[in-house]
Formats: C-alpha cells, structure tokens, sequence
C-alpha cells in the first residue's frame, strides 16, 4: 500500500571521498586484492 507514495529516484549527494558514509559501488571482481 505504501509503494505507490515513495519516490522513483534518489538525489545524488556528494561527499569528499574521505567522508565515513563515501560508498562506492562496483560490478565485483573474482581476484585477489591488488
């Protein structure tokens, strides 16, 4: 029932890349860290 109230799309905020809540999203990878 709530669904239909939410937004579609999320604003972007911009943070430092230092800032603790910078998240960074990847595709993932199979290997070992570099």
């Amino acid at each position: 029932d709530k669904i239909p109230d939410y937004a579609t799309e999320c604003s972007v905020e911009w943070v430092d890349s230092e800032h603790p809540l910078f998240l960074l999203y990847t595709s993932g990878s199979t290997g070992k860290p570099k």
